[in-house]
């Protein structure tokens, strides 16, 4: 059972937040795999609706390990 909203859901919420504040210029952060990829794009396509832009980088494997983190 999915307990968090979809992707679509998240992508418009946090394009709405983004667009309340005035921003028109974000940096998206997400992991290299089949979760992290589809939420950028759909997050990507809600922005630039928006006439916003956001520039989304996608967390590679090594860069992880090399912060300390777990993964």
């Amino acid at each position: 059972m999915r307990t968090i909203p979809s992707d679509e859901q998240q992508a418009v919420a946090m394009a709405a937040v983004i667009d309340h504040f005035g921003w028109n210029w974000v940096i998206a952060v997400a992991s290299d795999d089949d979760y992290g990829r589809p939420a950028v794009e759909k997050f990507e396509n809600e922005m630039l609706e928006r006439d916003m832009y956001v520039f989304a980088g996608v967390e590679r494997e090594g860069l992880r390990n090399n912060r300390g983190c777990e993964g």
